[in-house]
């Protein structure tokens, strides 16, 4: 069993099984049986979500006026980690959204807006 993750959507409460390694479930369930056996995929995939939760973990430290002030050296370590862990996430999300359910409006909407939000 993977892990679960539980967003709000209008009051409603919307559960996401993410890590499943390999069943069809969520939002894997969305997806062709061929583009959930194809290598670059799933590491692309896995990529953009491990690589993403670390830089959504570290980065609010970056934020904390104590951190920079007087642990400058873990500043700048933790936004070396979190500035390679933002690309490498991006770049994952770039090669999964062209797999994008939607057609090309999300594709390109995917690509373009938050890669351009990852940028800055």
């Amino acid at each position: 069993m993977g892990h679960f993750w539980l967003f709000m959507y209008r009051g409603e409460p919307i559960s996401y099984q993410v890590f499943p390694w390999g069943q069809k479930v969520g939002l894997l369930a969305t997806k062709s049986p061929e583009l959930l056996l194809d290598g670059l995929w799933n590491i692309e995939f896995y990529g953009h979500i491990v690589f993403g939760g670390i830089s959504l973990l570290v980065g609010w430290t970056q934020f904390s006026k104590r951190l920079r002030t007087k642990r400058v050296k873990l500043h700048r370590n933790v936004g070396k980690v979190y500035s390679v862990s933002a690309v490498i996430s991006a770049l994952c999300g770039i090669g999964i959204a062209f797999s994008a359910t939607g057609g090309i409006a999300a594709q390109m909407g995917f690509i373009l807006v938050w890669n351009k939000d990852t940028a800055f």
